[in-house]
């Protein structure tokens, strides 16, 4: 008796395991769909021939004639964008701006250390002062010895008004390079100041307070928003066929639309590796662009014929789209996009063909 209860346990677990396996393969035939009846690309009838629905109107299948759009990848950019560095070597005091700021022409974004160079300004003007006391003193001392030559007092000889006239001579040059190192020290108390060159929104900066900026190193970037464009790269036998001034279409991803845009300008030397060529379109008035955002230039490339259908005479089925002729029987299609209440069919109906569409 006791081996006949291992025995009978070890059936046991091999009926459970078939009876699972039977249950588990007959779910996986019913999702993929082996007890429904299918319908295949055709015609078919797979309960004779449909009576027509109540108000159901016949249609004619039809082709028209639709452009070919194709779409060329491209990137954002600014037309004016400028990157401010300093002029002179200093420290740092102050940063006006941040990323996103909007600032006006002549907005002082960075402040840097000027006291040495407001010292040699003043040293400058001092020199000035000293240069022009004595040009006036020059000037003065050959006014007399003329005048005393002119009254005929004194014995000044003409050696002695010529030396005159060179001092005075070289006093005035002297006040005009005085002048020169004048102006000179004043630019560079100037380059102290960065300022926005035009309206524009600041990208980044690259400096903060108590940084050294030196010459030439970049103190921000910043791009003027209300001039943008797309840059893209165009195949050559397309990109012939545009001229400056011509009015495109944009898309922008990021703003989920279509924008006109203006071929502003084509590179007239094409890429080698791609046979492409430059274009820049101009997207004048279109507002939340950033530089460096993805869009797509659409151009016309010829035209096809497409067949259409009207989207209330397509009949669902699980994943089969099917139309019913007008001799009731059903065929599948495969179809593309819609618009405006019809529905193009890739594949499964030809022009001509009538087909019903059942009343709304």
């Amino acid at each position: 008796m006791s081996s006949a209860h291992p025995l009978r346990a070890r059936v046991l677990k091999i009926i459970g395991a078939i009876l699972a396996l039977a249950i588990l393969g007959a779910i996986l035939l019913t999702l993929a769909g082996t007890f429904r009846k299918q319908i295949e690309p055709g015609p078919t009838q797979p309960h004779g021939t449909t009576a027509p629905e109540p108000g159901s109107t016949v249609e004619e299948v039809m082709a028209v004639e639709v452009a070919l759009v194709e779409r060329f990848p491209g990137t954002v950019q600014a037309i004016r964008d400028a990157v401010i560095a300093p002029r002179i070597t200093a420290q740092v005091l102050e940063v006006s701006c941040r990323a996103g700021d909007h600032v006006k022409t002549g907005d002082l974004l960075v402040t840097l250390d000027a006291r040495d160079l407001e010292a040699r300004a003043a040293q400058a003007r001092e020199s000035l002062a000293a240069e022009e006391a004595n040009a006036d003193d020059a000037r003065s001392t050959l006014k007399r010895m003329e005048t005393v030559v002119a009254a005929g007092r004194g014995a000044v000889s003409e050696r002695e008004i010529d030396s005159a006239r060179s001092q005075v001579t070289a006093a005035e040059a002297n006040v005009e390079r005085a002048k020169r190192r004048l102006d000179e020290a004043q630019i560079g108390v100037g380059f102290a100041g960065l300022s926005a060159p035009f309206d524009a929104v600041i990208i980044d900066r690259y400096v903060e307070p108590g940084d050294i900026a030196t010459v030439g190193q970049p103190a921000c970037r910043l791009y003027d928003p209300s001039r943008m464009r797309l840059e893209v790269f165009v195949r050559e036998s397309l990109a012939v066929g545009l001229r400056p001034g011509d009015t495109v279409e944009v898309e922008l991803a990021a703003l989920q639309s279509k924008v006109p845009g203006t071929v502003e300008e084509i590179v007239p030397q094409a890429e080698p590796g791609s046979r492409t060529l430059l274009v820049k379109v101009a997207l004048d008035g279109v507002e939340g662009l950033y530089p460096g955002l993805f869009g797509r230039l659409r151009i016309e490339s010829g035209k096809r014929d497409s067949v259409r259908v009207s989207e209330a005479s397509v009949h669902t089925v699980g994943q089969l789209r099917f139309v019913v002729l007008e001799d009731g029987a059903r065929r599948h299609v495969t179809l593309g996009r819609s618009a405006d209440g019809a529905v193009e069919v890739l594949s499964g109906l030809a022009p001509g063909e009538r087909i019903r569409v059942p009343a709304r």
